[in-house]
């Protein structure tokens, strides 16, 4: 707490009330007169503050309480607290300091109030700023839901200029549980596509491999990238049994279909992710490719979008058991 200076400091509107009780006086000496009751009702730091006695408050006068917020974090702090507009977020840059303030003196009302606009910046924001913020402000929700798009929409997300600022501050263990969560993404997403072999053909889907009574596999139930005879099959990778017994047949995929997997999978160890970012320009370049081949043009544009689809779904299923271990009690 503080005597009045000398120079009268200037005021913010609106919250320039005459009849105020109270004075809070930013760190760039910016006074706020408001009123003790609500500022009470708002933050219990406050309300607890205003039980002490001020040997400094001169009688007929508002106390004065010195702050460390500057003028534009207690507005925008204060914003929510009074019957105003309230405060519109362009950036974490103004948001960041006002959750802080609200956590600081326990606004909780506040806090809820900006964490909802954390949430409204999150898909212009940078990521990995918004993910190390919201770690620094113990924010579970934020840093689970930005964790997760930092691996889809920003790979290269430690590349970044300039650094975020939270990182002067930023205990080591926020960026090793994020580097935890993206192994195992990385580890479950891969395992997803590399299962994907044995799934084309006894997975529950239109296109798995029927047989007769005897265990030869009727080849046209199952996907053209399969069945297909008159196009290269890709020898590098592993194939497949269908059949039982001495009616087996060894499977190996089309070439465009098995580069088409190639791409996802470098795809997933890079950004690993069930958006899989660029999914649909390797399958348009697929396609091409499978346009060449009289066997495979017909079916091809049916059916990779939906293996591709389905796909989405089993990543998705996949990664969605994978949580992010906090880096602080929540």
């Amino acid at each position: 707490m503080a005597d009045t200076n000398s120079q009268t400091p200037p005021v913010r509107p609106p919250f320039d009330d005459t009849d105020a009780d109270i004075i809070i006086r930013s760190a760039d000496g910016v006074d706020f007169r408001l009123y003790k009751v609500v500022l009470a009702k708002a933050s219990s730091v406050f309300r607890d503050m205003f039980t002490l006695p001020d040997g400094s408050q001169r009688v007929g006068e508002p106390q004065v309480v010195d702050v460390t917020e500057d003028a534009d974090t207690l507005e925008g702090l204060l914003r929510f607290c009074y019957p105003v507009s309230r405060p519109a977020f362009q950036s974490l840059d103004e948001l960041g300091p006002v959750l802080s303030a609200a956590k600081k003196y326990e606004m909780h009302s506040v806090l809820e109030d900006s964490v909802r606009s954390f949430e409204a910046l999150l898909p212009t924001a940078s990521l990995l700023r918004a993910y190390t913020l919201a770690c620094l402000l113990e924010l579970p929700d934020i840093v689970r839901r930005s964790a997760k798009l930092l691996l889809a929409r920003d790979p290269n997300c430690f590349e970044a200029v300039p650094m975020p600022p939270e990182f002067r501050t930023l205990p080591c263990e926020v960026m090793y549980v994020f580097a935890v969560y993206r192994g195992k993404f990385r580890k479950a997403a891969l395992s997803v596509v590399d299962d994907s072999w044995e799934w084309l053909l006894s997975g529950d889907h239109r296109y798995k491999m029927l047989y007769s009574n005897k265990g030869n596999p009727h080849m046209h139930s199952t996907w053209i990238w399969l069945s297909c005879t008159d196009c290269g099959e890709d020898d590098t990778t592993r194939g497949l049994w269908a059949g039982r017994k001495s009616a087996r047949t060894f499977l190996r995929p089309r070439k465009w279909y098995a580069r088409y997997i190639r791409g996802i999978m470098d795809i997933l160890v890079e950004c690993p992710s069930p958006e899989i970012p660029g999914e649909a320009a390797l399958r348009e370049r697929a396609l091409s490719e499978a346009a060449s081949c009289g066997t495979c043009a017909p079916l091809a544009p049916l059916q990779l979008p939906e293996f591709a689809r389905l796909l989405l779904i089993r990543l998705q299923a996949a990664l969605g058991e994978i949580t992010l271990e906090l880096p602080f009690k929540e």
